[in-house]
């Protein structure tokens, strides 16, 4: 879940500026970031690189959205249990609570405050923690 010490997040975004954006405030507060432009992307990451403990993914992207992108993880034993968190411009109830029934661990609306992402990716990664229960 680290690198170098750092809780390493998953960042999936298409626009290269959103990214560059939340990559440098994570890193700043700690986070080790690992990027990709779509699911399709995100995926090979994951293969490539061991100790993701977070996923933040948005939602609408070209390939492989984050919808099937939760599919895809959820399909794998390994990462059944990694926290995911959605990134949506959507302001539908029925999708949020489908993101929620399909895997997605929480969910934030776009625009979003910066201090409103951190706050919940930690949250996440203090609930994913191996040593700490769940819930």
């Amino acid at each position: 879940m680290t690198r170098n010490g750092q809780r390493l997040l998953l960042l999936i975004d298409d626009e290269p500026a959103q990214r560059l954006i939340v990559r440098a405030l994570l890193e700043r507060r700690g986070f080790g970031v690992v990027e990709a432009a779509d699911g399709v992307e995100a995926l090979e990451r994951m293969r490539a690189q061991d100790g993701v403990g977070l996923v933040v993914a948005d939602l609408q992207m070209p390939r492989m959205d984050g919808l099937e992108l939760i599919w895809a993880l959820r399909s794998e034993p390994r990462w059944q249990r990694l926290p995911v968190i959605v990134v949506t411009g959507e302001v539908d109830e029925l999708l949020e609570m489908q993101l929620l029934d399909e895997g997605a661990d929480d969910y934030v609306r776009k625009p979003f405050s910066l201090t409103e992402l951190m706050a919940r990716a930690r949250r996440r990664l203090f609930v994913a923690a191996p040593d700490r229960p769940r819930g």
